[in-house]
Parts: structure tokens; sequence; C-alpha cells
């Protein structure tokens, strides 16, 4: 059996920048975790001109420690690119610099990452807790959740396995399949970011499909909110605040500021707009489209035709409408869960009345009674409990920092002081 301080699962964001930010310190052995063998960053998303919500700035250290070596400026320098993206004048990353930027993290953390090795099971022994992978078992004081999310796929009467349904996960590797799209018909159920990259990217080329259908939950799409106000809750005091406060109050914040992490931005709503502009000005016949708000999916099934027929419900009549595509795309987001290692929680940590896993201010997870002397924190795990700093990557750098002073047992990390344009409920 191997031993370490820390053990990390999973190479997202949020573990990556935990790693960032314990790299360099000799006190602390830490192991990182990946069950992929080439991580990559919502790879079914990486889109040619599609753009992060969040801040280059919001990266995974700089707002905690901004003369790291892991930030997003330092791999511009490293790969020459430093003064072409200044010029550029982009206000977010591109997302494909994104994921090549977490590439390069990755790699300069070096032999503490072990890529291709799977979390099988967790257990505590003996004052430990013990990580069993399909490589070797690994026994720990801390053990550190950031394993990410999965998609969310409803339930329908297709059978799952049915490749003319997929998830906006899939996209880029799927659009590559269909090949040709002239000629078919397609319907994208969402109504959020990635509902409309995989909409604008559709019509991008010369090869458009013949008929498209977007169908979104909402009265009214959700536009992201990156006001002042709204990033202000990006900050380690409205963080503390929001923890403190009663879970009624933490609901109402969290729907308050919904828009300032779920919604479609306002460039990118705009440049659909203009592209459809263009189409019906230079009397293009496809695609035909309808946008459709106010319509909940209740069900997919084989339409008899070599079609898929969605039934959705409307939201202003009540009454049952069914559509017809010939490939349906499903960006219906993501769940939290911790795969394998799920069934392990029910036996380590404590769960509320409702069934929800019980929190503390530090992103650890109340464990059982009888379990002492070890820790498990989990990353981007709940917004009930933390808001929407939690699954933000603008919150990462300050939950990392927060974790990293924790498990180094020291401040090596200032966080927080910093001045806000609201008094969020003072040392709340």
């Amino acid at each position: 059996m191997q031993t370490c301080d820390v053990a990390l699962v999973g190479a997202g964001p949020s573990n990556l920048s935990l790693a960032a930010h314990l790299e360099g310190d000799p006190g602390l052995d830490w192991a990182l975790l990946e069950r992929r063998a080439e991580p990559r960053w919502h790879e079914g998303m990486l889109l040619p001109d599609a753009r992060l919500q969040s801040s280059h700035f919001k990266d995974l250290v700089f707002m905690s420690d901004p003369g790291s070596p892991f930030t997003f400026f330092s791999y511009l320098h490293e790969h020459g690119l430093l003064y072409r993206y200044i010029h550029a004048e982009y206000s977010t990353p591109l997302r494909r610099d994104f994921d090549r930027y977490l590439q390069w993290v990755l790699l300069k953390l070096g032999e503490r990452v072990s890529l291709g090795e799977a979390a099988l099971g967790l257990h505590y022994e003996n004052g430990r807790l013990v990580l069993s992978t399909d490589r070797r078992t690994l026994a720990a004081r801390d053990v550190v959740l950031g394993m990410g999310h999965t998609p969310r796929i409803p339930r329908t009467s297709l059978d799952p396995s049915d490749e003319r349904v997929f998830h906006s996960s899939r996209y880029r590797e799927r659009r590559r399949d269909l090949g040709d799209l002239r000629g078919r018909s397609i319907a994208i159920v969402g109504g959020g970011q990635s509902a409309a990259e995989i909409l604008l990217d559709l019509v991008s080329d010369d090869d458009m499909p013949r008929r498209l259908t977007w169908l979104s939950r909402g009265l009214a799409f959700r536009m992201f909110d990156e006001t002042v106000l709204c990033n202000d809750i990006y900050t380690p005091e409205f963080a503390r605040y929001f923890f403190g406060s009663p879970a009624p109050v933490r609901a109402r914040l969290n729907e308050t500021y919904k828009s300032s992490s779920d919604g479609i931005v306002a460039d990118l709503m705009l440049s659909i707009f203009r592209r459809f502009y263009v189409l019906d000005r230079e009397g293009a016949s496809h695609p035909e489209r309808r946008i459709l708000l106010g319509r909940t999916m209740q069900d997919l099934a084989d339409a008899g035709t070599g079609e898929v027929e969605i039934t959705c419900e409307d939201a202003t009549t009540g009454r049952a409408e069914r559509i017809t595509a010939d490939i349906v795309v499903l960006a219906t987001g993501y769940e939290t869960g911790f795969g394998a290692l799920e069934p392990a929680l029910d036996t380590l940590a404590q769960r509320d009345a409702q069934g929800a896993l019980v929190f503390e201010r530090d992103y650890t997870l109340r464990l059982r009674p009888g379990i002492e002397g070890v820790r498990i924190f989990a990353q981007n795990a709940s917004v009930d409990t933390y808001g929407w700093v939690d699954p933000n990557l603008g919150g990462t750098s300050y939950r990392s920092a927060t974790i990293a002073n924790v498990l180094l047992g020291r401040d090596r990390y200032r966080n927080g002081g910093s001045a806000t344009f609201v008094d969020w409920g003072g040392d709340a």
C-alpha cells in the first residue's frame, strides 16, 4: 500500500487549481489521479470561436496568487502569445486557449500526476482514508474530490443508445460524424449558452440543415449578467456571507444571482441574430427555423418515419406539442456526482434530512461519528451551500486557496480583506 498526505481525485480545473496552490511546498506530499489518459476540458464544446464567460484574470490561481507561475498569462507568455492575445482585445479567453492552458498546467505539475488511473473505492481504515484504484491502493490523511459534473440526460421512451439523440458534451465529435447536414432536420433542447453556441455553429457553414428547431423551457432566454454588482458576489467576502446565511436566504440569493453564472452571453445572442439577418437578407431557403420558448420536453420517441418525435408541453396553453427531427441535441446541462466513489460517501459522510451531503465552511464533508483524523474535501459540489461562486470559474482560485491553507496548516494565501461594493454582512 502506498501512502501520501493528500490524494486529489480528478484533474479538472478545480483540482488542477488546488495542485497549483500546493506545488512548491515541500512539507506536503500529494498525488493527483485522473481516470482519463488525455483529459480535455469540455472537449465536445471546443468550437472555434467559443469563449469563456469568465475574465482571463479568473484563471486557476491569479485571484489568490497573482505571482504564481501557473497563471493564464504565464501560459501565454511561455508560448509567445501574450502580446497578440492582448492586442486582440479579448475580454474573456477563447475556450480552446483555456483548454490548452489547463493541459499546460497539467504537464508542469509533473510526476505527482497519474493519468489513466481510475478511482474505484474509498474507505476508512486505521486512521487513514484508503483509496482503491485500478492500479494500486493509496492511503491518505485527506482526500479531495474534484471529479466534475456528468451530463444530465433526461429519461425518455427512446433507447439511450440511439445515436440520433446526444448530449451537447458530445457535440463536436458527433458533428464530425454527421457530415453534410443539408436535407436534415435538427432540434436543440435547452435554453442556455451551450444551446446557443450549437445553434450558431450549425448555421455558420454552407452545409446547413434543412430545418432547425430550438426549444427552451423558459418564457424568455436568460441572458448572462456580467455587470459590476453581479461580479461583486465572486469575492471571498460574499462567499463567507453566503455560507453563514440561513438556507432560505441562500436559496433566495441563488435565484437572484443565477444569471451571473447561468445564461447566454449578449455577444453570442447578437451573433445569432445577425447571422439570421444575413441569411434572410440573402433569401436563403434553409434552414427553416423555429425558436420556441416555454416548451418543456416530456418525452422522446421513434416517430416511425426515421425521425425522432419530441413531445413537449407549451407553458402558455398547457397543451402537448409534438415536433419531429432527424437529430436531437440535448443541451440540458450537468449534475453533481462522484462516480464510483458515490457509495463510499454513503458510509463515510453525513447527510441532512433531505439526503444531501453536509458541507463545512472549508469545503470538507461532515463525516460520520468515529471517523477521525481524516478529511474529505469536495470541490464544485454544492451550489446550495456555497452559492454560484462554487461552480463558477470565478470562484476556483478562492476555493483552492481556502483548501490549501487548511491542508498546509497555515495561511499561505491571503484569502479575503478585499474591498467590495456591497457590505456583505460584515463578519458573517
